[in-house]
């Protein structure tokens, strides 16, 4: 009976810890980065274009990076449908997302523009699995009334350092030492 309790203290206590963990890694994360959507909005589906997102003094925007489709080869197609501003702006490089705010791992209050239709929804986005999977909520009016769309992170390829980064690198670390020699 006393290892039984043992037991269970143990993987109560590791899975609080582990929670608190997960809780962290996604709080230290961003969205900034390039994300992958799907046709049909979830991963399952074809892959259909590249976001990337960033932030601005505080406030998180995202713009179309490319295309997904092997027959889009030039990425060339406009925002027919879209008024105002975005009317006939090609689709890729628009800034199709804004106005969100970061508190932790949920952004909140953007807009989020369906270059296909031209239509605008109000947008929240929440970051799961450790910052890897992006939770992309359009809605009108209230988020009841709305659908979310799964994207995921693209990781970005390792950076091959250059022999001219090496040399600049180890410049800085010979100049630092000088200085704090003198």
């Amino acid at each position: 009976m006393k290892k039984l309790l043992v037991l269970f203290t143990c993987l109560f206590f590791g899975t609080v810890a582990s929670a608190a963990d997960q809780n962290q890694s996604d709080g230290d994360m961003t969205a900034a980065g390039m994300w992958q959507t799907y046709k049909g909005g979830k991963p399952g589906g074809a892959p259909d274009g590249k976001v990337q997102i960033y932030e601005e003094n505080g406030v998180w925007y995202g713009k179309i990076a490319g295309s997904s489709n092997p027959d889009d080869k030039d990425n060339v197609s406009y925002c027919t449908n879209c008024s105002g501003e975005f009317k006939d702006k090609p689709v890729q490089g628009l800034r199709f997302m804004w106005g969100f705010t970061r508190d932790g791992n949920k952004y909140t209050g953007g807009n989020i523009l369906d270059p296909n239709t031209g239509s605008t929804y109000n947008s929240s986005m929440t970051l799961v699995d450790n910052g890897q999977v992006l939770k992309m909520r359009g809605y009108m009016g209230i988020s009841l009334f709305g659908q979310t769309e799964t994207w995921t992170r693209i990781k970005e390829p390792a950076k091959v350092e250059t022999a001219k980064e090496k040399v600049e690198q180890k410049t800085d670390d010979v100049v630092k030492k000088i200085e704090e020699k003198l």
